[in-house]
């Protein structure tokens, strides 16, 4: 692991998606992988060691800012089709991420989901 973050998962952490249905697309030592679905919303949250995952967004075109999760640094992205968003950020034992299929006003969504994780 990086510094004092742990080498696997020990605690699996989600967020709180009532109405929503969940689907675990991946549970390794390393990566949580869970999918939470709607008629029109659907979001997926991967918690993940800290040297283990990595999200590659293609610059081009691609919008980005950084915001507060809690009491974490987080940074969103826009996928360049504009399709998706995603919010990424650490809490210096493991990595998040939730991926999201809109864009539009997403945003304070994404991270009011994001501070429900424990």
């Amino acid at each position: 692991g990086v510094g004092d973050a742990p080498e696997t998962i020990v605690i699996k952490k989600e967020p709180m998606m009532d109405g929503y249905e969940r689907e675990v697309l991946l549970d390794s030592p390393t990566m949580y992988v869970l999918s939470y679905s709607s008629d029109s919303f659907e979001i997926v949250f991967t918690q993940a060691i800290l040297d283990q995952y990595k999200v590659l967004v293609d610059g081009k075109d691609t919008d980005d800012e950084y915001v507060n999760v809690g009491d974490y640094k987080g940074q969103i992205f826009y996928a360049a089709d504009k399709t998706e968003t995603f919010l990424i950020w650490n809490d210096g034992e493991y990595s998040f991420v939730l991926q999201c299929n809109r864009t539009e006003d997403v945003n304070e969504a994404l991270i009011e989901i994001a501070e429900t994780i424990k």
